[in-house]
């Protein structure tokens, strides 16, 4: 059964804010995991390019619903840091403007599965600012860890591409985090959803 190896896909300040409502169910495809291969599983169907950067247009937010844009995560992970990260990438994509975001899993070489589905040790994300050349990248274990601060998971891209096998662009890797003004983001989508 297919899981993504990576997820790809640009995200402007403008798709950042999209107002679409939350799709109302995932659907499977070709020879993905069907959404009921996870029932009573202890695992969430984690969104590789999340729900919320496909709010923009019907068929976007529709294909982020894909079984081959989800893979097991546990929820501890999915609904805490790994929320917050794709948080604070919807505040660099407002303040920043343009980003490439690559995101996919990590996996051991005898992983555990669920049915057919294995099941990733880790997640990545790599996001690139379009404009000034800059990339920064993360490594967030499959644990549970509550929201917080996102600098003990940055990594640098030569980590995850040993890890994945996958190559990245090359730009400058950054070591520091780009300021996030979360706060703002929410209010910038309050204001574009007429909330």
């Amino acid at each position: 059964m297919q899981l993504p190896r990576l997820v790809a896909y640009e995200l402007t300040g403008k798709h950042s804010l999209g107002c679409i409502p939350r799709a109302s169910g995932f659907h499977a495809e070709l020879d993905s995991a069907k959404p009921s291969s996870y029932n009573a599983s202890g695992y969430d169907l984690g969104h590789m390019m999340p729900a919320q950067d496909a709010a923009w247009a019907d068929d976007v937010s529709h294909d982020s619903f894909s079984m081959i844009n989800v893979a097991p995560q546990l929820p501890g992970l999915n609904r805490a840091e790994w929320e917050r990260l794709e948080e604070t990438v919807r505040a660099w994509a407002l303040e920043r403007g343009d980003l490439l975001v690559y995101v996919g899993p990590v996996f051991s070489d005898h992983p555990k599965r669920l049915g057919k589905v294995a099941i990733p040790a880790a997640f990545f994300k790599v996001v690139i600012d379009r404009q000034s050349g800059e990339m920064l990248a993360f490594e967030l274990p499959q644990k549970a860890e509550a929201k917080g601060d996102l600098k003990p998971w940055l990594t640098a891209v030569t980590a995850i591409e040993a890890e994945t096998g996958l190559r990245f662009e090359k730009h400058v890797n950054g070591n520091a985090l780009w300021p996030a003004d979360l706060a703002a983001w929410h209010e910038a989508h309050k204001k574009a959803c007429g909330q």
